[in-house]
């Protein structure tokens, strides 16, 4: 009931004004009416009047040619508007008639419920062509009503696809994925507020995981959980976990070069205390095989030899000052002067080694005093520098 000119039911638009009285509309037709919705397109609609004269002798047979489309005899209108045009070339009906004939559409109104647009169809440019303005308006109304309702059709079908992979996302690529639908289609309902709750979901997925990274407490696992917390720099408190990794990188970086540095010195030093023990051992032998000699060989060679065996014993064990002395007696005896050279070389080295003592809970601009130059006892140093376990010095 009620006084509409069309009414979609099924996919298909219906003529209803032919079933209604003409004394007004009815309760019925106002609550139709306020049930479609103005956002939802409209086909336009359909224009009796026409411009264009139709002669007396085509109008009989453009008649025929509608009642053939009503009846689905559409091989008998197309031959009826053939017969309207070569009367009447450009009447637009004949053309409007052999369009509902190639579609297969009973009536004009019936345009509006096809699935695609048919705008590239000859004979809708022919109509278009020549029709007045009313009718052309309708028939391009048709073609904008189907793009914009296959439109909706098209970010709906979107819409329910995003809403249901974000009620089943778990993951932030879940979510992004998600957030990349409702964006495609930002204009439909409430698309563009769920792609935001969406991405904002996915960034707290990402968070969660950094967070994760950080309950391990290794260094690998602090790098990963700064990589992770980066890329959402700027969300809640991703950019102050991420500064506290860097910290704990820092600290557990410097842990392991302390260790590494006491491991290579005690490594050192037990390589060091096995040498000196190999070189005693051989030490000895040749000691008593100079003992054995003695009984043989003249006085004027033993004493050189054995001082110089008992010069690089001392040397070997660190007595340094007692070695140089022994070997700067013997003069140019074998290598005695380079031993000397190298007495020098290690007690220079002496002198500017520092000792983890010595550096123990230094700072910047601190005063300390280690080593010997000449007849100074010891010497004062400021720090300039600390990086990396190692200190820049300045002697005063």
């Amino acid at each position: 009931e009620g006084k509409m000119s069309y009414y979609l039911c099924d996919t298909h638009w219906f003529d209803a004004s032919r079933y209604v009285a003409n004394d007004g509309m009815t309760e019925l037709s106002r609550l139709v009416v306020s049930i479609v919705s103005s956002d939802e397109p409209q086909p336009p609609k359909q224009d009796g009047e026409t411009s264009h004269r139709i002669s007396p002798s085509v109008a009989p047979l453009l008649k025929r040619a509608y009642i053939f489309l009503e009846d689905g005899e559409w091989a008998s209108a197309d031959v009826y508007c053939e017969k309207v045009l070569d009367l009447d070339p450009e009447n637009p009906h004949a053309y409007v008639g052999k369009l509902l004939a190639e579609l297969r559409v009973r009536k004009r109104e019936d345009l509006a419920a096809l699935v695609h647009t048919f705008d590239d169809n000859a004979n809708y440019k022919k109509a278009v062509r020549f029709a007045d303005e009313g009718l052309k308006a309708e028939l391009t109304g048709y073609i904008e009503y189907i793009n914009e309702r296959n439109e909706l059709e098209r970010m709906s079908e979107i819409y329910n696809r995003a809403k249901y992979a974000m009620s089943i996302a778990y993951t932030d690529g879940d979510y992004r994925a998600a957030a990349l639908m409702f964006e495609s289609v930002k204009t439909y309902l409430d698309s563009e507020e769920l792609a935001r709750q969406c991405n904002g979901r996915a960034n707290d997925a990402i968070l969660n995981s950094g967070k994760a990274r950080m309950a391990h407490h290794t260094l690998d696992s602090y790098i990963e959980a700064v990589r992770i917390l980066e890329s959402i720099s700027g969300w809640k408190d991703a950019d102050e976990c991420a500064e506290v990794c860097r910290q704990q990188i820092g600290e557990l970086r410097e842990q392991k070069e302390a260790e590494r540095i006491e491991r290579e010195e005690r490594e050192k030093l037990e390589c060091e205390k096995a040498k000196r023990k190999t070189k005693k051992t051989v030490m000895i032998g040749i000691l008593a095989a100079v003992a054995v000699a003695l009984i043989t060989v003249p006085c004027i060679v033993l004493p050189p030899v054995i001082k110089y065996e008992k010069a690089t014993s001392l040397m070997e064990d660190g007595e340094l000052d007692k070695a140089y002395d022994m070997f700067n007696a013997l003069g140019d005896y074998k290598d005695s002067a380079e031993k000397c050279g190298e007495i020098e070389e290690l007690r220079l080295a002496d002198r500017i080694n520092v000792t983890k003592e010595h550096l123990q809970g230094v700072k910047i601009g601190d005063q300390i005093e280690f080593g010997r130059y000449g007849d100074a006892e010891s010497l004062e140093w400021t720090v300039l520098d600390i990086k990396d376990g190692k200190a820049l010095l300045l002697s005063r």
